[in-house]
């Protein structure tokens, strides 16, 4: 019965999980072609993908996807003009999608590109470069995750123009992360503990309300002890809570020798605002300086 029950639901489920994967896809696409060239990992990847689509294969469009990716597979190379065509059958797919709304779609296909970039082990300043100029053409997903942190995370490596060892460990360790908990199946591995780097997962040029608001205060202020932010809330009808409660706002990083803010170093505090904010919760995690900016003299 229990089979028969869960053989139900597959069926029931199937035009979700067939545009999914299309969303999947053309992440993984975009992701292991922004610098341009294809090595044998991500070839890997885009076999795990065929074969963990293997019930749509006669399906629309995936009748029409699936020789394109097998062919690509057998010669190890996507040129220009196939892979224009790939996306562009992608997006005719799932534009309007009847079983997502934009914002989920369009995470699943950052999901996918995270996947993509992440595949060879080996992220490049130009793929980062390409993964920015995406995001920057889906401000609609601010505040969700993991958008937020990526862009966080990008912000800082990319302030320098260039990925150090520790930013590349750092980042392969983030990217591992998010799709181990999407049970993604793009990156075979974990890449171990690493060093966080000063760039953190603050979320950037956040749209900060005071006014009927929670937040909650972590780590160690610039300006003044933690009450001097607490009272600043309190007199423009904010909610200050002294935890990371269901329905919080913002949690507000200290700025002053503090590492918590910063990828990998969590402290209590932020790793419960992530726990949040990956279950869907509209909550911030937002850096001291921005919120001063927010707040008016």
């Amino acid at each position: 019965m229990a089979e028969h029950n869960e053989s139900l639901i597959r069926v029931y489920n199937s035009p979700r999980r067939l545009e999914k994967a299309m969303h999947t896809l053309e992440g993984i696409l975009r992701g292991i072609t922004m610098d341009r060239k294809v090595d044998d990992q991500e070839l890997i990847v885009l076999s795990d993908w065929l074969g963990e689509n293997a019930e749509f294969k006669k399906k629309h469009p995936f009748n029409e996807v699936v020789p394109r990716i097998e062919q690509i597979v057998r010669q190890g190379v996507v040129d220009e003009e196939e892979r224009a065509d790939i996306l562009w059958l992608c997006n005719q797919f799932t534009t309007g999608s009847q079983h997502f709304d934009p914002i989920t779609a369009d995470l699943q296909k950052l999901h996918g590109i995270m996947g993509g970039i992440a595949a060879d082990s080996h992220i490049t300043i130009d793929e980062l470069r390409a993964l920015r100029d995406w995001m920057d053409d889906q401000s609609h997903l601010h505040g969700c995750w993991p958008f937020d942190e990526v862009n966080g995370i990008l912000t800082g490596v990319l302030a320098d123009g260039k990925v150090d060892a520790k930013e590349h460990q750092t980042l392969l360790h983030f990217f591992a992360d998010v799709l181990a908990f999407l049970e993604h199946k793009a990156l075979g591995r974990r890449t171990g503990d690493v060093e966080p780097f000063r760039g953190g997962i603050c979320a950037v040029q956040p749209n900060i309300v005071v006014a009927d608001k929670r937040f909650c205060f972590t780590g160690t202020p610039r300006r003044g002890p933690k009450r001097v932010l607490q009272d600043a809330v309190s007199k423009r009808n904010g909610i200050v809570e002294k935890n990371v409660v269901k329905g919080l706002d913002y949690l507000v990083i200290g700025a002053e020798g503090n590492e918590c803010w910063a990828y990998s170093a969590y402290g209590r505090k932020v790793e419960k605002a992530i726990e949040h904010r990956k279950a869907g919760a509209n909550l911030l995690i937002i850096h001291e300086f921005d919120f001063w900016d927010a707040i008016p003299e």
